[in-house]
Parts: structure tokens; C-alpha cells; sequence
């Protein structure tokens, strides 16, 4: 036997916190040749380029299909339509600086003040530091993350003859200030790590000489 459903009205007015807004007005640009759809109020959030496209007080280009056009980075404009929505930066960018460098030119562009002091803050707290291995321990606990390892050859003097202080962890590599005969030049390689304060994200990218690898 099947069961019978019955469907009854209830009254809005049993509902006062139920609010919907019909009145929303949708955007669609066409920025760089890839589309954009998003809310008017999004864009108006903050006085900024948009401010003036959409009051009429700029003139503006439409492409074929009667969308606003912006002839500018198409690609880099999610973040910062992102950041409009979010109030704040995607982490997934945060660790790049080559592309916050490029984003602040989009939030120059689009004289969203916000978001330059946002890209500013973020570029100049940023800090990468090169450390030994027994040194890992400590800055991660100070809230550092591993962003790569890189090794690199050096020289250093050792005496044979037991005139160095003794070798640790901290001090193996350290140059001898003896300089008889008998002192050996050494060549070896030691191993870094390189640790940030800011997550870890995106690929393998190469600095300073310095090839930087996902760990």
C-alpha cells in the first residue's frame, strides 16, 4: 500500500526570519576575454574602478554579446573578485610572490586600496630563512613550515692533530684557525633547509640560485 502525502500551506507570516532579496542585480564582464558573473553589491563593496563603471561615470566597451569589457588580465581577475567576496587573499597564493607581485598591479589597476594594503602587508611580512638541520625542530615550533632543502659545497680547514675544538651537530663544519702545514682543506656539502613563515603552496620554483621543492 502506498503512502499519501498531503502538502500544506503554512502562512509566511509563521516565518519573520525567512528573507529573500529579489532585487539583486547580477553583473556579467568580460575581462581579457573570460566571462564573469557575479553581484552588483560585490563589486560595489569598496570605492574602487567599478564604482565608477557602474554609475555611469566611465565610459565603457562592450564586447559582441553586450558584456562590459575590461581589456586586462583575465586570469589574475578571479582573485580578485575572490578577495572582493572573501574579504581576504586565497592561501593557495600566499607562499608565490611572484604572483602577489602581479596581483598588486590588478588591485593598483582596479584602485581597490584594500586589497593593495592586503598584497603590501602580505609581501613584506613574508620571510624565508636558510637553517641547518638541527635547527629544524626549533622553528617549527615557532610556527615555521619546511618550503624546501638545498645543499651546498664549501671549503673549511681541519687540523688532524686534535688542535680544533670538538665537532658537533651545530659547529662540524666550522673553519679551523689553524693554519700549520699539516691543515687539511676540505671540500664538502652541506644541507639546508629552507622554512617560511607563510604555508607552503604551489610548485617547485627556483630563487637566488636556490631550487625550492614541495615537501
Amino acid at each position: 500500500m502506498g503512502q499519501i502525502f498531503k502538502f500544506i500551506t503554512i502562512p509566511f507570516l509563521f516565518f519573520p526570519f525567512i528573507v529573500a532579496d529579489f532585487t539583486m542585480t547580477f553583473i556579467m564582464f568580460n575581462v581579457g576575454g573570460i566571462l564573469y558573473s557575479t553581484a552588483k553589491t560585490t563589486l560595489l563593496k569598496y570605492e574602487s574602478f567599478f564604482s565608477g563603471v557602474l554609475s555611469n561615470n566611465f565610459s565603457t566597451t562592450h564586447d559582441n554579446d553586450g558584456n562590459i569589457f575590461i581589456d586586462w588580465n583575465g586570469k589574475l581577475f578571479k582573485y580578485v573578485l575572490e578577495f572582493l567576496r572573501n574579504d581576504t587573499l586565497p592561501k593557495r597564493i600566499l607562499a608565490d610572490r611572484a604572483l602577489l607581485e602581479e596581483l598588486l598591479q590588478e588591485a593598483e589597476f582596479y584602485c581597490i586600496e584594500k586589497l593593495v594594503t592586503e598584497i603590501k602587508s602580505k609581501l613584506d611580512s613574508a620571510q624565508h630563512k636558510k637553517i641547518h638541520l638541527h635547527e629544524l625542530q626549533d622553528h617549527l615550533d615557532r610556527g615555521f613550515h619546511v618550503v624546501g632543502i638545498v645543499g651546498e659545497h664549501f671549503h673549511y680547514h681541519r687540523c688532524p692533530h686534535g688542535h680544533d675544538e670538538i665537532r658537533t651537530n651545530e659547529n662540524f663544519f666550522y673553519d679551523s684557525p689553524c693554519r700549520h702545514s699539516h691543515v687539511e682543506l676540505v671540500e664538502a656539502c652541506d644541507h639546508f633547509v629552507i622554512v617560511s613563515t607563510n604555508i607552503p603552496v604551489g610548485p617547485i620554483w627556483e630563487k637566488f640560485g636556490i631550487i625550492f621543492v614541495d615537501i
